[in-house]
């Protein structure tokens, strides 16, 4: 919540209120959306600039969504973010915030991804340092999209290797408020494994970052998953109920504390 307006007696002067920094940020956004760029110019003087606002401004403001989220990709497939600097992305979040946006997802290595691209300007885990470290800084939530990749969780081996990567990404994070499990793209398993391997996953992450929420989507509208070596097709539909059956369940629901879903 803010409120900018001009001050009572002082027209020239725009105060921008708000009981904490976000909104401080979110204030100066709209103040800055609201000005108006113009010139004057007579044929005695020379060219003059001038930024206008209304006449009569005063917004109290209150967000309609809880969640406005923008998930900003440092990956080899995007071919436009991983050409970003560290100043670079930095822009982009505080443009995006000063939009309103109050959360930023990133994406981590080791998954379906190249470990390099030829744009990168600095190693992967730099760039997550950095966007967190930013975010925090900017007082902006910050999610991370995180498959359950792995081929099977209840390996020993397989498991190891998992915490090992989730280790090494978790401390790379200054702040993470939540872990966001997609169900596909990739993915596919059947949701009564799918929440086995996020129950994992939470417990890991929170150990790391005890306030981290952790959300998840279904997904399972691609009927196959090359990714995770399920060749053999499914219905839908009925993998769809299953995985609402099992969200529903008292024990899933001490873990996770939203559904992605649309």
């Amino acid at each position: 919540v803010f409120r900018a307006g001009k001050l009572k007696g002082s027209p020239e002067i725009v105060r921008v209120a708000a009981g904490r920094d976000r909104g401080l940020l979110f204030g100066m956004g709209r103040l800055l959306r609201e000005l108006s760029l113009d010139h004057h110019q007579t044929y005695s003087k020379p060219l003059s600039r001038i930024c206008c606002l209304p006449s009569r401004f005063d917004i109290v403001s209150c967000p309609a969504y809880q969640m406005r989220m923008h998930q900003v990709a440092y990956r080899p497939k995007t071919n436009a973010y991983d050409a970003f600097t560290v100043d670079m992305m930095k822009q982009e979040v505080l443009d995006l915030a000063l939009f309103g946006t109050n959360g930023i997802e990133v994406i981590p290595p080791g998954i379906d991804d190249a470990d390099q691209s030829p744009n990168f300007s600095v190693p992967w885990l730099t760039m997550l340092a950095e966007v967190s470290g930013w975010c925090d800084e900017l007082d902006l939530n910050v999610s991370i999209w995180y498959p359950a990749f792995q081929s099977d969780y209840d390996d020993p081996a397989t498991l190891d290797e998992a915490e090992g990567q989730w280790a090494v990404v978790f401390s790379t994070l200054k702040r993470l408020d939540m872990l966001f499990v997609p169900g596909g793209d990739p993915g596919g398993r059947h949701p009564a494994e799918f929440f086995k391997v996020v129950e994992k996953q939470s417990r890991f992450v929170r150990s790391m970052h005890r306030s981290c929420k952790v959300w998840v989507s279904s997904q399972f509208g691609l009927s196959v998953s090359v990714d995770l070596g399920l060749a053999e097709p499914w219905i839908p539909l009925e993998l769809e109920h299953a995985w609402f059956e099992q969200l529903a369940l008292p024990e899933v629901q001490q873990f996770v504390d939203g559904a992605v879903y649309g």
